[in-house]
């Protein structure tokens, strides 16, 4: 787990010149799925863990995990997506009402 919080610090400092973060991490619930919208141009989904896969056999079996990625640059799909994500991202970030306040 610290090695993932590491990675995320790391990746929310990127900032542009005008010390804007220019990176999110978000956590939005128990999936292995990583997803990742670049300049809304680009999106890539997968298992793979892009900052820590190292690639190296299992201690006990020696067999290599298997972990993909995928790239899509097709506009109509990455649009798709981004919308898709920005609805998951507000939908996570809006207070959750208790039952009492319906």
């Amino acid at each position: 787990m610290l090695r993932c919080v590491f990675e995320e610090r790391l990746l929310e400092a990127i900032r542009d010149e005008k010390k804007n973060a220019r990176v999110a991490v978000l956590w939005v619930g128990n999936r292995h799925t990583k997803e990742v919208l670049i300049d809304r141009e680009i999106y890539l989904t997968g298992s793979l863990n892009a900052l820590s896969f190292a690639c190296e056999p299992d201690r006990r079996t020696g067999d290599i995990r298997v972990e993909n990625m995928v790239e899509i640059v097709d506009d109509h799909t990455v649009k798709e997506q981004a919308d898709r994500l920005t609805k998951t991202v507000r939908e996570h970030l809006q207070p959750r009402r208790s039952a009492d306040s319906r």
